[in-house]
């Protein structure tokens, strides 16, 4: 899953936010890999990266 998020008038060093959901740590690092490698690559810098991981929620069965 990936949304993307305009962070245009809210921060000064970041117009868009890419938010990506993986349960394999290689489809993020895929999907980076291949962002980087295209032409946009030479207009984007990365002022900010998180990587995260969260435990599933103990109040819900099964996960749509």
């Amino acid at each position: 899953m990936v949304r993307c998020y305009s962070t245009v008038g809210t921060r000064g060093d970041a117009d868009f936010m890419v938010w990506q959901l993986s349960y394999e740590l290689s489809d993020i690092h895929d999907m980076a890999s291949e962002l980087l490698g295209t032409d946009l690559a030479g207009y984007l810098t990365m002022p900010y990266s998180y990587l995260s991981m969260t435990k599933h929620s103990q109040y819900v069965e099964r996960y749509a």
